[in-house]
């Protein structure tokens, strides 16, 4: 079972020399091209890269949307497709429509549609797993609230919430901080900790400056991936990750400024700017 390759300490995700190119005709330039990466149980990665570099596609490789036309992938030791229900996908809060007429509870009880047949109501254990995952992000007292009501970081508590319902052995959130204020970032990233010590997280952000800051390893991807220490992310690093995007601008903070402490900018931050001046 899925819980018995964690435990057993395997990589949860491996991909081994993964090429991807969309269209699958031959000749064209892939996505992802050679790619191997792991993610094993606690780990905490950052994904970076620039605007089609490949971040989405990998995620839908992780997810099982897409099969490689090269390599393989393995997820809790098995096809993708087998266990997706297993593998928490966070999208960003503009995929939610702020208009639907449905409260907190009802979305995180979608993340119980992987375990369900359609056609059945939800059964009491659904509306307890997500009561427990409510509970465990911190939105458990907004359960009766319309989720337009609702800021952009109590949102992405809520996909949280939803990805732990479904019993999930592991998150891919993408840019989990994008429209949220500098106190519910703090918060989100104080959840995210706590669920390291349940499962393995991936990461993806524009911000180098933020992924160096807080995870254990940066996943550097345009087209081929390599691996890094936050550390090890240095300028010249950014540089050959961002060399067909364009012009790259990179950014800082007075050391006076109080973001600067949040985001420890002493690393660079690289951002994608094709469409700025040099």
């Amino acid at each position: 079972a899925a819980s018995d390759v964690y435990k057993r300490q395997v990589p949860i995700v491996g991909l081994d020399g993964v090429t991807f190119a969309y269209g699958g005709e031959a000749g064209r330039e892939p996505v992802l091209e050679d790619v191997s990466f792991e993610v094993r149980p606690g780990d905490f990665v950052g994904l970076i890269g620039p605007n089609g570099g490949g971040k989405t596609t990998l995620l839908k490789v992780i997810l099982g949307m897409l099969e490689p036309d090269a390599g393989t992938v393995a997820v809790l030791g098995r096809r993708p497709r087998d266990v997706s229900r297993f593998v928490g996908y966070v999208p960003q809060t503009s995929q939610i429509d702020p208009q639907a007429p449905a409260t907190v509870l009802d979305v995180v009880l979608t993340g119980r549609l992987g375990a369900r047949r359609w056609g059945f109501r939800y059964a009491a254990r659904d509306v307890v797993l997500a009561k427990e995952a409510m509970g465990q992000v911190g939105v458990a007292d907004l359960a009766s609230r319309r989720i337009g009501e609702l800021s952009g970081g109590q949102r992405q508590r809520v996909l949280i919430a939803r990805a732990l319902a479904a019993e999930a052995r592991i998150l891919l959130l993408d840019e989990p901080m994008a429209g949220v204020d500098l106190h519910m970032e703090r918060g989100i990233l104080d959840t995210l900790r706590d669920l390291l010590e349940r499962m393995p997280i991936v990461l993806v952000s524009h911000d180098v400056g933020f992924v160096s800051a807080h995870v254990q390893r940066v996943a550097c991807l345009n087209r081929r991936l390599s691996m890094h220490a936050p550390g090890e992310i240095t300028r010249q690093v950014i540089a050959d990750m961002y060399r067909d995007a364009g012009p790259v601008q990179e950014l800082g903070h007075d050391p006076s400024c109080p973001f600067s402490l949040e985001h420890a900018h002493d690393t660079p931050t690289a951002h994608d700017t094709r469409d700025a001046a040099p």
